[in-house]
């Protein structure tokens, strides 16, 4: 599988990608989870998504279902 992937995906799963990157705008809505933006970020995959309770504007109880 691994001699399938592009270097663009290796790297990916190498990485993490802060909560806060795939939310909505704080502005509008903050809590919600944005695919439009997740799609940019995530193009290539995600190695993890990190920082969920500390780089978001999700309540304690969200961040556990969440997680």
């Amino acid at each position: 599988m691994i001699s399938q992937m592009t270097l663009d995906e290796k790297l990916a799963q190498i990485s993490a990608v802060w909560m806060h990157e795939v939310q909505e705008n704080a502005a509008t809505k903050p809590k919600d989870f944005s695919p439009t933006k997740a799609g940019h970020v995530l193009q290539h995959g995600i190695g993890q998504l990190t920082r969920t309770a500390g780089a978001s504007t999700l309540e304690p109880a969200a961040v556990a279902r969440f997680n």
